[in-house]
């Protein structure tokens, strides 16, 4: 969403008021700015004049800080004890609103496979034997009977296992379902409270808009009465690097010039343009 201005949203009544907050927010702790004494006001008046000298005035606002390096590294930014004087009447409103990612599905736990019965079956080769005996009188019915109850006897065995077994993974079965189940019930939470802020982004977002525009009217005001002081930004074309930007110079120092020296070296630089374009031949 494009960011919008405080011109976009807010009537000019109360951009008005809330920059006359901003200016009374930081009144009496302006940008110290230190004058120039009468012979330096001169001397930059002249090299000024003979083109010596960059100013800010010289570049578009949107590139000042890539011109002069000092800026872009922190130069010229208000102490923290001064931004919390605006931070104190309008907080800070956060980050643009944004629609997070659905909720991902839960990981569910997989089941155990439940265990399996597996039965001994009588032999069918030594039933055989045992009726050949038993044909050939080698031995009794009771013999085939026995094995037989022996094999009956050893299922139960492994029936009696088997349930123990199963009773366990039922149990198994039961937790994992439960934590699978508070999973759902959590994800579908989620789920709903991320349909609920789809639903509502729209609304949200003027909502933050309204706020972050008031926000920007405030500290227009705020800036603009903390850097009160500040005539001008200027170094000499001597000290700029070898690299420039837009057609201007790039310079990793800079000098700041109070705004009453400022007044009093642009009166003295236009009366030399004049005394220039008028002198006589």
């Amino acid at each position: 969403m494009k960011r919008t201005t405080p011109e976009d949203v807010l009537p000019p009544e109360e951009i008005l008021y809330l920059q006359e907050r901003g200016i009374n927010a930081v009144r009496g702790h302006e940008l110290e700015v230190p004058r120039m004494s009468d012979d330096k006001l001169r001397q930059f008046v002249l090299d000024f004049t003979a083109g010596l000298i960059f100013t800010d005035a010289m570049c578009e606002p949107n590139i000042v800080g890539m011109v002069f390096m000092p800026l872009a590294l922190g130069g010229l930014r208000p102490a923290e004890e001064t931004v919390k004087l605006g931070d104190d009447i309008i907080p800070d409103v956060g980050a643009e609103p944004e629609i997070p990612d659905p909720p991902p599905e839960p990981e569910y736990e997989e089941f155990p496979k439940a265990p399996e019965l597996k039965l001994t079956f009588a032999s069918p080769e030594w039933i055989d034997l045992l009726k050949a005996d038993i044909a050939w009188e080698d031995a009794d019915r009771s013999a085939l009977d026995s094995y037989h109850d022996e094999v009956e006897a050893e299922n139960d065995r492994i029936r009696d296992k088997h349930e123990k077994a199963m009773e366990a993974w039922r149990t198994e079965a039961e937790e994992i379902h439960e934590r699978n189940h508070v999973l759902t019930e959590a994800w579908q939470t989620a789920c709903a409270e991320h349909e609920t802020f789809v639903n509502d982004f729209d609304e949200l977002c003027q909502q933050w808009a309204l706020a972050d525009a008031r926000r920007g009217a405030f500290w227009r005001g705020f800036y603009q009465q903390w850097g009160s002081n500040l005539g001008c930004i200027w170094e000499h074309y001597s000290q700029a690097g070898p690299r420039s930007i837009n057609g201007c110079p790039i310079f990793l120092s800079m000098h700041v010039m109070h705004a009453e020296d400022m007044k009093r070296t642009s009166k003295a630089i236009q009366a030399e343009h004049e005394r220039r374009q008028n002198i006589t031949i």
